[in-house]
């Protein structure tokens, strides 16, 4: 075969472009060779990567009402998925319409609930008043009734409920495009309705979803600190309410003490725990006789023991409340009265172990 240069000669460079199949499979051949020999280099380590799975992100929506009254504000809510909030917001709004406000001691206000509903057992928290599941078991949908102090924030509120479904903080002047003014029971209310990426409820291993690494998040310093009682055995709040909860069994009797941090002011708080065991609000002079001011952490507080009647079970509740900056500090204890009687001294030892980290929250 001649190797002529075939820009020169035409012809020729045809018959060398006439490849048998043999010659392809020889020079294909013998690239690979070539390639393996040049590849397989000692300073070439093998690398593996490791590709981070994504967070699973499910859709999640919440309506809302806000309506202040009197020296409350409500709080009327329904979360879940985005179908199954749709399939009862008609629901929802016409349950909301049903509330008219009473101003009559344990139960403040009625409401006529759809019949599909199931009113859930008192939640027995610091902050829920009634609770329902909406749906059947498996759409986990619920609705809930809250109340705090006058001087709840419309904004702090929205941006709270945007921050569980994904969703970033708004600033005030935004509030216009995302509110909408109703009214209930004849009062002023706002309606929220928002739709998000709630990230899931836990990511690999248990850990939080907001956490993006793998490395699981220090835990963060805790803005009080106290000596935890022999006998009381402290746990996470199942709502995410209170900061602790302690369990106090004694035989078959239970009493629960908390460390909470709200708003609210001192008498409506009062007659919040109150209404929980049975009594009336409280009267200018029933307020002053249950109430003594007490030390904690330095700080004056107020200290109110209140004991139910028979009727609602003999519940017995010690509250302390302390102003710090806007919120409150609230340490409660509540249970039989005979159970609560014996730990009223143990309680009082345990407010005066109170201690707050400055640095953690704790300053005003």
């Amino acid at each position: 075969m001649s190797f002529s240069n075939p820009s020169f000669d035409s012809s020729a460079s045809r018959a060398r472009c006439r490849w048998r199949p043999r010659h392809v499979a020889s020079v294909l051949a013998c690239a690979l060779a070539v390639g393996l020999i040049g590849g397989c280099r000692e300073d070439e380590p093998i690398r593996n990567y490791q590709v981070s799975k994504p967070l699973a992100l499910v859709n999640a929506r919440t309506l809302a009402v806000m309506a202040p009254r009197n020296d409350r504000t409500w709080f009327f809510k329904m979360s879940g998925a985005p179908a199954e909030i749709e399939k009862h917001r008609a629901e929802f709004m016409q349950f909301v319409e049903s509330i008219h406000w009473t101003g009559e001691g344990a139960k403040p206000l009625t409401w006529k609930a759809p019949e599909a509903w199931q009113e859930q057992p008192a939640p027995g928290n610091e902050m829920r008043f009634a609770a329902f599941r909406v749906g059947p078991s498996d759409a986990d949908l619920e609705a809930t009734i809250v109340y705090l102090g006058p001087e709840a924030s419309r904004l702090d509120n929205v941006n709270r409920w945007r921050g569980q479904i994904g969703l970033r903080p708004v600033l005030e002047e935004d509030l216009s495009s995302i509110i909408k003014e109703i009214r209930v029971d004849g009062a002023p209310a706002i309606l929220v309705d928002l739709s998000g990426p709630k990230r899931a409820k836990k990511g690999p291993m248990g850990m939080p979803p907001d956490h993006p690494t793998a490395a699981p998040p220090a835990a963060p310093s805790r803005p009080v600190t106290y000596d935890i009682p022999a006998g009381w055995n402290e746990q996470p709040d199942s709502k995410g309410i209170a900061l602790t909860t302690f369990q106090i069994t004694d035989g078959r009797r239970t009493a629960e003490a908390r460390v909470t941090r709200a708003g609210g002011s001192f008498r409506a708080n009062v007659d919040r725990w109150r209404g929980q065991i049975g009594l009336d609000p409280a009267t200018p002079e029933q307020l002053a006789r249950d109430t003594k001011t007490v030390t904690v952490a330095g700080a004056t507080a107020q200290y109110v023991d209140m004991t139910g009647s028979d009727k609602a079970g003999g519940q017995r509740i010690l509250a302390v409340v302390l102003p710090r900056g806007e919120q409150s500090w609230f340490f409660t204890l509540k249970g039989p009265a005979d159970l609560v009687a014996k730990q009223k001294e143990t309680f009082e030892k345990f407010l005066r172990s109170v201690r707050f980290d400055e640095g953690a929250g704790g300053k005003p």
